[in-house]
């Protein structure tokens, strides 16, 4: 009996990594997570700096102004999880514009919060 090689070891290669994206599928979901968590983050900054931006609304500038400062405690977690698997060499499916923008506004709340805190 021969085998076709070519086709089996491309049915192989596909189903593993489906099985790898579908066992990091909690990485992806976290990622979306922290995008809406960091773009609290920046209506956040803008309701510090303009303080009338969401006049009348105190349940919602409230509840962006707890997504914002949460977003730097699941952008911890979620650089270190990024962090810890590229080191291993596990390949994610995150679309890269979600990588470089939690990677970016992770970047933006070190400045935010460390190099240039608070008025």
């Amino acid at each position: 009996m021969e085998q076709k090689p070519d086709k089996d070891l491309l049915t192989e290669k596909e189903s593993a990594k489906a099985q790898v994206a579908r066992n990091y599928k909690w990485l992806s979901f976290f990622s979306r997570i922290a995008l809406i968590c960091n773009l609290c983050f920046l209506c956040m900054m803008f309701v510090h700096y303009t303080y009338d931006f969401l006049a009348g609304l105190h349940g919602i500038e409230s509840t962006v102004v707890v997504l914002g400062v949460l977003s730097f405690i699941v952008n911890i977690i979620l650089q270190a999880c990024l962090f810890i698997f590229r080191a291993v060499k596990k390949d994610i499916s995150i679309k890269p514009w979600l990588r470089i923008f939690n990677v970016a506004m992770f970047a933006l709340q070190i400045i935010y919060y460390f190099i240039i805190p608070g008025k």
